[in-house]
């Protein structure tokens, strides 16, 4: 062969080796991408052997397997969750609350819509009581999640409490919970998934008071638009719709949460 040529021959052999190797990648991987999390149980506990487990955990894996990119824990907390995000911080976040505002920040991918209750211990509470009953009692206090939100009525509520000096807040869910079982609170709002992994004996206890039926909330998970290309966005959007339309994310529920508590959640894939 003329030495003239070796050169194209060398090149095309690069060329081919280059095809092979990526034919054995993934040519549409991304990230690696900063996924905030807040403790709650259910979604997201790390054990004491420091592994981390919940619903979050499992979907986040589902959503790597499904979109090739790479998604790395980022831990935070409720109240600096969204400031997190919305400053570039954080690529995505779990459990975002949903207003038509925030889309200008973010997009949202399928939402997840509940309503609060509040827990109270059975012994201060019975089947007739109504809100009113919970009022009457000026020492009683009620346990919220610093930086969360809730829906028109219930914050309403909150903030005649927080005038009379009767709410208390906490960093975190299982922090809160601890100030409630150790008697600082008398009530604690929650959304149902906060008793994951509580028994008969504990729930036979305490009560439930849904005394706000219409005020559903939706939160989801949210992709940051400074820092997120459309184009990732996109992919990411497509993954959690097939893992709606397709039964995943509802089974994984189940899984996660048990039948009860994943009964109390609707999922959809626009707001």
């Amino acid at each position: 062969m003329p030495r003239a040529l070796k050169p194209n021959l060398a090149a095309r052999r690069y060329v081919i080796a280059l095809m092979a190797a990526c034919i054995g990648a993934p040519a549409w991987g991304c990230g690696p991408l900063r996924m905030g999390y807040h403790p709650y149980p259910g979604l997201y506990e790390r054990g004491a052997d420091g592994v981390a487990r919940g619903l979050d955990v499992e979907l986040v894996r589902e959503m790597s397997k499904r979109t090739g990119c790479i998604i790395e824990a980022a831990p935070s907390s409720a109240a600096r969750s969204w400031a997190s995000l919305h400053g570039g911080h954080l690529d995505l976040m779990s459990a975002v609350y949903y207003t038509p505002e925030r889309e200008q920040w973010v997009d949202y991918l399928v939402q997840v819509w509940s309503r609060q209750v509040l827990l109270v211990p059975a012994a201060t509470s019975n089947e007739e009581d109504d809100v009113s009953h919970f009022e009457a009692n000026a020492q009683w206090r009620v346990g919220i999640v610093k930086g969360a939100q809730f829906g028109p009525t219930v914050t309403q509520w909150l903030d005649k409490l927080r005038g009379q000096d009767r709410l208390s807040e906490s960093g975190d869910m299982p922090a809160l919970l601890r100030a409630f079982e150790a008697g600082r609170v008398q009530g604690v709002l929650i959304y149902p998934l906060a008793l994951h992994g509580r028994d008969a004996a504990w729930m036979a206890r305490h009560r439930l008071r849904d005394w706000w039926p219409k005020d559903m909330v939706g939160g989801a998970w949210a992709v940051s638009k400074k820092t997120v290309d459309e184009a990732t966005r996109l992919r990411l959007r497509d993954a959690a719709w097939g893992m709606l339309r397709d039964g995943t994310l509802q089974r994984l529920a189940r899984e996660h949460l048990g039948d009860t508590i994943a009964a109390q959640y609707q999922f959809k894939e626009k707001p």
